[in-house]
């Protein structure tokens, strides 16, 4: 029975880890904010591709703030980029 299962676990695909750093904080930002799913997930790949310091910055803001929202995170997201 052990061998069936071994035989099983390796068959499966393993899950392929993000080939950059901003993708992973991309899908984080997706996961941790709800009603991410209204927009396009290109427009967060875009904003952490751009500048992926404010893109963790505004998601830290929102997470203290307690406004996960994709709108407020867009708006951080602008501010913090302006000022750059």
């Amino acid at each position: 029975m052990e061998g069936l299962k071994q035989l099983i676990a390796n068959r499966l695909p393993k899950k392929k880890p993000p080939k950059y750093q901003w993708q992973e904080l991309a899908m984080e930002i997706i996961k941790s904010i709800p009603d991410s799913y209204t927009v396009s997930s290109s427009v967060i790949f875009r904003t952490c591709k751009m500048n992926p310091g404010a893109a963790k910055n505004a998601l830290i803001d929102c997470r203290e703030l307690s406004k996960c929202y994709i709108k407020y995170y867009l708006k951080v997201w602008n501010s913090l980029n302006k000022k750059v």
